[in-house]
Parts: structure tokens; C-alpha cells; sequence
């Protein structure tokens, strides 16, 4: 895909593609861990990366990534955890390595220590790789922004049509950070507003 691309500058990238298991899905919990980080955070991640060079080639490209509050660090039942993934030296590698360790054990039944919403789990990894792409692209001086945000619970099929915000209230924060003057980066936001991870 990116290939096909070519040269062409990519002024902003959204990211909002992902899965969550409905409550009445009969997969069990074990079942659900390795698609929901394979597409919430694993896609996400290989998408960015191989799309960042074409975002560095714009004038203030931008990085945009749908999570969610259901990822904050109060999911963390390990302090070992925490401490990593709010890590300003955390490493794409260090982080990846924590997911596929979610994935692994929680396959295994082995749950003990990990939070118990693999959503929620995936959209922490995201949320951790802005943060930490964010770092990087800083200290190369490239001049994109990568932010992340929760849009609020919306009416759409992932909500079952049940969120209280219309998919125009949804989109409020996305559009503010793709288009504002001055935007931040290595943030969270919610609420049109940075909200604390």
C-alpha cells in the first residue's frame, strides 16, 4: 500500500481502524488477546512506521491516532509495567516485547498481573508508542506532531449504537489535532482537550 504511494507528501495520518469483542461474543478471554493486538496495536504500529517517511516529507506533517480512555495506566496491575511504558527511554522494541508478553500469557490462561480488557490493553500500547514516537521524531528535529486521543463513547457499531456522542461529537478531537495552528505532540486527548493517561 504505502509503496504505491510514491513520493507524495502525506500532510496527516489518522489512525482509527480497530476490534473490540462485544460482551455477549462467546470467545473466550484467552481467545481474545492475540487478534485484538494483532490489529489495535501491532497494524497500527507497522502502518505508522512505514507511513512516517511520507509524513516527514509534508511541511508539519501530523500523526493522529484513535485510542481510548479504556487504555489509561490505571489498568496496569504491575508497577514493573508502568514504569516502562511511561518510561521516556522506552524503546519500540521494549514495547512490543510487553504486548507480545500480554498476548503470550493471556493465551496460555497465565492472567495473573495483566489488566483483564484486552482492548483496553491494546489501546495502551498505542497510546505508549505516540508518546514514545512522539520523543523520537522530536529529537530528530523532524517536525511532525504524533498525538493520540479518545473520541468519547460514540454511536457507532463498536459501541452497539449505544454511545451517548454523535459520530460528528466524535470527530471533534481528531479534526482539532489535525488541524490545528500549533498542535502538541506526545499527547492525550479527550474532549477536544489533553486528558492525563
Amino acid at each position: 500500500f504505502v509503496e504505491g504511494l510514491g513520493e507524495q507528501p502525506i500532510d496527516v495520518l489518522v489512525n482509527n481502524a480497530a476490534i473490540a469483542f462485544k460482551s455477549s461474543d462467546p470467545t473466550p478471554f484467552t481467545g481474545q488477546a492475540k487478534p485484538t493486538v494483532d490489529i489495535n496495536y501491532h497494524a497500527t504500529v507497522a502502518l505508522t512506521e512505514a507511513m512516517l517517511p511520507l509524513v516527514r516529507r509534508a511541511d508539519r506533517g501530523r500523526v493522529v491516532t484513535v485510542a481510548s480512555t479504556a487504555g489509561r495506566l490505571a489498568i496496569l496491575k504491575n508497577a514493573q509495567h508502568t514504569a516502562l511504558v511511561t518510561s521516556e527511554e522506552l524503546t519500540l522494541e521494549q514495547l512490543t516485547a510487553l504486548m507480545d508478553g500480554f498476548v503470550s500469557d493471556v493465551s496460555e490462561g497465565r492472567t495473573e498481573g495483566w489488566p483483564t480488557t484486552c482492548y483496553g490493553m491494546s489501546k495502551l500500547g498505542i497510546i505508549a508508542y505516540s508518546k514514545l514516537a512522539a520523543r523520537r521524531e522530536v529529537a530528530q528535529g523532524t517536525g511532525v506532531t504524533v498525538n493520540c486521543l479518545c473520541p468519547g463513547y460514540v454511536s457507532t457499531s463498536m459501541s452497539s449504537f449505544n454511545g451517548h456522542k454523535t459520530t460528528e461529537e466524535g470527530a471533534r478531537t481528531p479534526l482539532a489535532l489535525a488541524l490545528m495552528e500549533n498542535p502538541p505532540t506526545g499527547e492525550f486527548w479527550r474532549d477536544e482537550v489533553a486528558f492525563e493517561w
